[in-house]
């Protein structure tokens, strides 16, 4: 979904680094591209804002 990679031990780190290495250099920055977008959409600053109001506005009002 994000077009990056997920590495969660060193072996699948070095596995994801051979995967991007070997890509095409189109391929790369179209994924590189994805990524980019896929975080401003989902941890950019319009959505963590929207985020923290959300949570502020349930913080103050009165529980029913």
């Amino acid at each position: 979904e994000s077009g990056g990679g997920f590495a969660g031990t060193p072996a699948a780190l070095a596995d994801e680094m051979v995967r991007w290495a070997s890509m095409p250099r189109d391929e790369r920055l179209a994924c590189g591209q994805q990524a980019i977008g896929y975080g401003r959409e989902h941890f950019g600053t319009a959505r963590v804002v929207d985020r923290l109001e959300e949570l502020l506005l349930r913080t103050v009002q009165p529980r029913q």
